[in-house]
């Protein structure tokens, strides 16, 4: 990421299991006319149009990539990151800023620890307590 290489221990059940009931509840929203298939993915690889790899806990994407058996290059609608503890300063510090850089419209920073999450859209942040349920600009709608 950025020239720079990141490492992270596997995650542990409780990271698991916020990755999986999150994309659990995942849908498209009913309101308005949002187009989106509200595709989400786990773990899986991203080549961003920097070069830098990186593997958001889950990435959602509008329309389904293309690549099936390669690094997947078109860049997530929006980002959940699972905050792991010892890992905090890369999710909030390093993970963030990257996001923010490739215009990624909606990122969401889960802490399964104290149940908050912060979503950043539009250059402003907003601070949810678990469960809540938000409308992401792509017109999905997630539970945290």
């Amino acid at each position: 990421m950025n020239g720079l290489t990141t490492w992270e221990s596997s995650s542990f059940i409780l990271h698991q299991s916020a990755v999986q009931r999150i994309i659990g509840a995942l849908h498209p929203s009913n309101y308005g006319t949002y187009r989106c298939g509200c595709l989400a993915y786990a773990d899986v690889d991203i080549r961003f149009p920097d070069g830098s790899r990186k593997r958001p806990d889950i990435s959602i994407f509008c329309t389904e990539p293309t690549e099936r058996e390669s690094s997947v290059t078109q860049i997530p609608d929006a980002v959940i990151a699972i905050i792991s503890k010892d890992y905090e300063a890369k999710d909030r510090l390093t993970g963030l800023p990257f996001y923010l850089s490739q215009k990624i419209r909606d990122i969401v920073l889960f802490d399964p620890y104290s149940g908050e999450s912060t979503h950043y859209a539009d250059g402003v942040d907003h601070l949810l307590v678990s469960p809540a349920a938000v409308t992401l600009q792509c017109g999905c709608v997630r539970l945290v």
